[in-house]
């Protein structure tokens, strides 16, 4: 029997208030991001060049850090979800699942705004791939029931099983 099929209709309903303020700060860190790329587009489209500029130190210094920060967000439920001894509640379960959202938004979140920095500063149109890299991303790793239940039944299990 999984999570789901364990609540109780107050347990229930706080689940769905939770889920639904879970999405809706996840769309709300995308339209922020999508809000201020908008801005810098305004800001530099007359002056932005196409010409690579691959040994800039600043570009460089993005592209790593999107790569990194989508790995990282990639790999990071090995770390927040390690099996644990005894089964967890629900609330507990949406306690946790909620964080590592939030960490695995936060991390994506700052290679992109990084990226969006360096468009404006260097005004270099090819600054956009590694912010379009961790904005795909972050579209990506937007909350998932499937992911929840996914994530909850592995953390619930026994270690060594």
């Amino acid at each position: 029997m999984d999570n789901m099929d364990r609540r109780t209709g107050s347990e229930r309903d706080q689940f769905e208030l939770r889920w639904r303020t879970l999405n809706f700060i996840h769309i709300a860190i995308l339209a922020g991001l999508g809000m201020f790329v908008f801005v810098v587009v305004i800001l530099t489209k007359d002056k932005l060049s196409a010409v690579p500029e691959f040994s800039n130190p600043i570009f460089l210094a993005a592209s790593v850090l999107a790569v990194v920060s989508v790995a990282v967000a990639s790999s990071i439920h090995k770390i927040a979800f390690r099996p644990a001894a005894g089964n967890t509640n629900l609330r507990a379960a949406m306690d946790k699942y909620q964080g590592f959202v939030l960490v695995r938004a936060a991390l994506v979140e700052g290679g992109a705004l990084f990226s969006t920095v360096v468009i404006l500063v260097t005004r270099n149109a090819w600054a956009f791939l590694p912010m379009l890299l961790c904005a795909a991303a972050l579209a990506w790793f937007r909350p998932s029931r499937g992911e929840f239940e996914r994530l909850t039944r592995s953390s619930n299990r026994t270690p060594g099983t």
